[in-house]
């Protein structure tokens, strides 16, 4: 090496360069530490420099860093040239500019320009992607060409990601798009899909694109694939189209419009048509909900639901939840509480479809069965509570509720529409129910409350009866809506006697606990509803439990055990377990029925037990003797276990015939659980047998698996229940920072 170039150091030296982006030859020396003063100056550091003054090029081995501006590199070796700015460097090479890292084996680089090509690199992109390839061009500040390139988000897992896009050519722009040319999803190195040309968004915000397509089966529609295209719409809304088409002859359009406009308030509105070339016809359905937390002093909830036809659900609805729902509900709810009250504002409507076959309506095919609705609504009811409160200063309480609704109700069958009549039509229902309490004075061990109160209602119609139009002679038969005004008022009168209670306290530690306490406690509740007054309850118009109150005269009496325990780390006391007998009787109308019309006002005879011995295991057992016919009525046990494994979940449940003992019905219902925080893997397992029937009504499991930067689930159902028997799948995969891949679903048919 000539003499000119100065001397090679042996030992390790700190050089600190000043290098101006104009000159020609290397600054003078600086503190190792000290920030350039200038924009374009460069900060060099190594063990060892090797510099040929005249040219401006220098050659920098051992802990090589070069400071410029807002890049850092790193690296064992580099050949700068400091009339250029061009360098090149090797062996780890690792280059920073703000929240961008790069590592290679050789870095070819102008500092001034901040371009340069990087060999056998990877890099990473604010906020999540990572991505690596033979070869990384940075053509300038925010473009970049990779060629054999894998793209992902898993950004701690870079040489052997658990999934990856596998690309053959890929163009990036920070804050602008991904365009990658034959891409393959590959997942544990396993290829699970494949695109020929795709665009991803590789920004902070959001941005508007084409999201993964998504395809599945169905017995009904055959094959689909869809393809959803993204629109953010501010900063508090976007919306999500997506065009489906169907290999049976369907095409499908939807649309998911979602907002966030203040804090503590959201909603989603999803629209979903569908074309059935066979039928020449569109079926649509749609789904809508918000919450807000304030709307003037009220809370906000709100829930849209209707769709064209009831059979939508089964036979264009692709989801678990939904495709065997026979009713679409709708409202609107608005509450505020201030100290004691509270006032309610809501609107509801909910229609329920009923199927049936009509020969008269359905002549060309008599036993095919089609569906009809009835409809119940609320529009609107205003209701004001008021908690249980004292009264001036005295020991009496008071509560009250009351409200005022107007009713939309329509509840005629086929028949009736069919001849114009029947149960439909509006009223106005006004109600107000206050009720006083007292405690009166004593031990401890006997508390007697009695109670009083009142409930009137007003209705604005009530139902009365008309003969068939077929018939006007003849006898009324049809169930009509009346304008004619009915009221009701009934006095409510009763006494709750908790007591004369005893209990025992036992010393004697044992499985964790310092104490226990044994209590054993009586109960008599009497209720009395005296109609005053009272009109034909026939002719009240029913929509809710307020028109449905049954009057009665009848006493609730009970035995209670219950064991409590203190735990040795702890002062507080948890109930450990119980067991309780409880049997009903009415003054006034029978709750039991025998052979031959003998009847008993004695209602069955209940038993209760109830084990809890740690937080989240339980054992519950419940059996219901019928004390007129002297044969039980039901049984039912459930065991319950929660750990940090999972959960379990047993039922079981039997129903006999009262008056002959024989069983009429028998199920048994099993839940596993298993989840362990930090285990990648989770399952499910739900099954309900019919003994009876010999036959498993309902069956699903579920299996998923949850990586550092990708998940997958797969879920099976097989349900024989309910109008609509199904069997479902589906396969859900979702990566990191990309969302799901097209999920897999379909349906089997009904089993």
């Amino acid at each position: 090496m000539p003499e000119s170039l100065g001397t090679m150091r042996r030992a390790r030296v700190l050089v600190a360069l000043m290098v101006l982006a104009a000159s020609a030859a290397p600054a003078t020396e600086a503190p190792a530490e000290q920030e350039p003063s200038q924009d374009q100056a460069v900060r060099m550091t190594a063990d060892q420099q090797d510099c040929q003054e005249d040219r401006g090029i220098c050659l920098f081995t051992g802990n090589v860093k070069i400071f410029y501006q807002d890049v850092t590199l790193a690296c064992d070796e580099v050949l700068y040239n400091g009339r250029s700015m061009d360098l090149v460097a090797r062996g780890n090479v690792v280059v920073d500019q703000g929240p961008s890292r790069f590592t290679a084996d050789e870095l070819h680089y102008n500092l001034r320009s901040k371009t340069g090509l990087f060999l056998n690199a990877t890099g990473y992109l604010s906020p999540m992607y990572t991505f690596s390839g033979r070869s990384i061009e940075k053509l300038d500040e925010t473009h970049y060409r990779v060629d054999k390139a894998v793209f992902t988000t898993c950004e701690d897992e870079t040489k052997h990601p658990p999934w990856s896009f596998h690309l053959k050519k890929a163009l990036l722009e920070l804050e602008g798009y991904g365009k990658f040319t034959s891409s393959a999803v590959k997942i544990q190195g396993v290829p699970v899909f494949y695109l020929p040309y795709m665009v991803w968004p590789i920004k902070k915000e959001r941005a508007p694109g084409l999201l993964m397509p998504g395809f599945g089966y169905s017995d009904r529609l055959g094959t689909y694939i869809g393809l959803p295209v993204y629109f953010p719409l501010g900063q508090s809304w976007d919306t999500t189209f997506v065009f489906e088409y169907f290999s049976k002859g369907f095409y499908g359009i939807g649309n998911e419009l979602r907002w966030a406009p203040a804090a503590r308030a959201k909603g989603q509105l999803d629209l979903y048509t569908i074309y059935d070339e066979e039928s020449a016809e569109w079926q649509w359905r749609i789904n809508g909900h918000h919450d807000q937390a304030d709307v003037f002093g009220f809370r906000l909830q709100a829930q849209l639901e209707n769709l064209s036809d009831p059979d939508f659900f089964q036979d264009f609805d692709r989801t678990f939840e939904s495709n065997t729902r026979r009713d679409v509900y709708s409202f609107l709810f608005l509450t505020q509480s201030w100290g004691p009250y509270s006032l309610n504002l809501s609107a509801d409507q909910r229609r329920i479809f009923f199927n049936y076959n009509d020969p008269d309506l359905l002549p060309d095919d008599p036993e095919k069965s089609t569906t009809y609705d009835t409809v119940l609504a609320r529009l609107p009811e205003a209701e004001l509570r008021v908690r249980s409160t004292r009264l001036a200063n005295t020991d009496i309480y008071w509560n009250l509720i009351s409200s005022v609704n107007r009713f939309y109700v329509d509840k005629r069958n086929p028949g009736d529409i069919r001849k114009n009549t029947g149960l439909v039509g509006n009223y106005w229902r006004g109600d107000v129910f206050p009720t006083l309490n007292y405690t009166l004075p004593g031990p401890p061990w006997l508390t007697v409350t009695p109670r009083f109160g009142g409930r009137y209602t007003y209705y604005t119609a009530r139902y009365g009866k008309v003969p068939d139009p077929s018939d006007p002679s003849g006898p009324p038969t049809i169930t009509v809506l009346e304008d004619e005004p009915i009221d009701r008022a009934f006095v409510a009168a009763g006494v709750d006697i908790g007591g004369p209670s005893i209990s025992r306290i036992f010393t004697k530690p044992r499985w964790g606990f310092s104490k226990f306490k044994h209590l054993v406690e009586p109960r008599i509740e009497y209720a009395y509803l005296e109609g005053i007054g009272f009109a034909n309850e026939l002719q009240i118009p029913i929509a809710d439990e307020v028109d449905s109150t049954p009057l009665d005269n009848r006493v609730r009496i009970s035995l209670a055990n219950r064991l409590f325990g203190r735990s040795e780390k702890s002062l507080s006391s948890i109930e450990l377990g119980s067991f309780e007998l409880f049997q009903e009787y009415s003054f006034s109308r029978p709750l039991s029925f025998g052979d031959g019309g003998t009847t008993s006002g004695w209602g069955p005879l209940v038993g209760s037990l109830r084990v809890t011995p740690s937080p989240g295991t339980g054992l519950d057992a419940r059996a219901s003797f019928d004390w007129l016919n002297r044969n039980l009525r039901s049984t039912s046990i459930t065991g319950s276990g929660r750990s940090g494994f999972g959960s379990l979940n047993l039922t079981w449940y039997a129903g006999f015939n009262p008056t002959t003992g024989e069983r009429v019905s028998s199920q048994v219902r099993t839940l596993i659980n298993f989840r362990k925080p930090g285990f990648p893997v989770t399952a499910a397992l739900h099954i309900a047998y019919d003994v009876e029937q010999n036959e498993i009504q309902q069956q699903r499991y579920q299996i998923g698996w949850k990586g550092s930067c990708w998940s997958i689930s797969a879920e099976y159902r097989d349900l024989k229940i309910g109008l609509y028997p199904t069997r479902d799948f589906r396969i859900v995969i979702e990566l990191k920072g990309v969302g799901g891949l097209p999920e897999i679903k379909g349906s089997l048919g009904g089993g």
